[in-house]
């Protein structure tokens, strides 16, 4: 495996609009990268912090749920574990936007499915309404709903992400993801290793005979968004070293106005056990593009604001 080359040091040099005395201070530091002129809109920030703890321990904090978040771990060793993985998801009750659809499944937009993932859903509210206070047959087709998008991208990696149907247009987010590490240039010409195995999992890794240098875990994860539950599918990816981690995710909604999303994180522990968080992100949305590149970038960048800086403000606060 060839040397690593990336450190604090790199980034520095390859970032130099980012204000690094900020980070420095202890400010969250933003960074607008240039934006995407694609269809669907693709959006691209950066962002950077300083925390006050070791590596391991800033490892070990960013891999806790978030307050208010459900994360169901993925056991992907087979179809049987998957399965089995996914059977604490139930839908909720109480929750009348979700419900609502899934009461009468449709491709208008809510949930990111194709036409045949509806039918095995539709099958499913049809016996809701003819059982409405037994939700166990909606939650059976919902897991198997999961767990055979799991095992597609599991087998085939983004050429196994399902295209889903919107407002009668066909979605294909595998394509467009693959794409989207393209903004932090520095690390696919430092880390090319690194950079190429998440691109292409599970391909690069399957076809190699020495053990593989990365960590891969694989989640169920839903967000409370102003009292609406945000559901998504998602791969990470760690590299780690002795005194920094390299991590990639890929998250793909299957419920919000953004569809998928890849985070590069990258962490490095100084002299002081203090650590230097870096986190690119790249998100990209089907769902605003009629609004103008303009205003899909702005209200893009407005969501990644609420979904990333809490994650950094929480990683800060557990080390104060």
């Amino acid at each position: 495996m060839a040397r690593a080359e990336l450190d604090l040091a790199s980034l520095r040099s390859n970032l130099p609009n980012l204000d690094w005395s900020e980070v420095q201070q202890g400010e969250i530091t933003y960074l607008e990268m240039p934006p995407l002129e694609t269809e669907p809109a693709a959006i691209a920030v950066l962002f950077a912090a300083q925390v006050n703890g070791g590596l391991g321990a800033v490892l070990q904090q960013l891999q806790q749920p978030l307050p208010d978040t459900f994360t169901l771990p993925i056991d992907v060793s087979s179809p049987e574990t998957i399965r089995r993985s996914l059977q604490p998801f139930t839908v909720a009750a109480g929750d009348d936007i979700n419900m609502r659809w899934f009461r009468n499944p449709s491709a208008d937009g809510t949930y990111n499915v194709n036409t045949a993932e509806l039918g095995l859903l539709q099958q499913a509210a049809a016996e809701l309404r003819a059982e409405p206070k037994d939700l166990e047959p909606l939650n059976d087709a919902i897991r198997e709903f999961f767990a055979r998008r799991v095992e597609a991208y599991v087998k085939q990696g983004l050429a196994g992400i399902e295209s889903y149907d919107i407002d009668g247009k066909q979605v294909a987010a595998g394509d467009y993801l693959a794409g989207s590490l393209q903004p932090l240039q520095v690390v696919s010409k430092l880390e090319p290793g690194f950079y190429q195995a998440f691109l292409e999992y599970p391909q690069l890794e399957a076809g190699s005979t020495d053990k593989s240098p990365y960590q891969h875990h694989f989640f169920l994860v839903v967000e409370n968004d102003n009292g609406q539950r945000i559901t998504s599918l998602r791969h990470w990816m760690l590299e780690q070293r002795d005194n920094s981690a390299l991590i990639a995710e890929r998250k793909f909604y299957i419920s919000h106005s953004l569809d998928a999303m890849h985070t590069l994180i990258y962490i490095e522990q100084a002299a002081d056990d203090r650590s230097y968080v870096v986190l690119s992100n790249t998100t990209f949305t089907q769902k605003v593009t009629g609004m103008g590149q303009f205003i899909a970038h702005k209200v893009g960048r407005a969501k990644i604001e609420t979904t990333i800086r809490p994650m950094l403000v929480s990683l800060q606060n557990a080390f104060r």
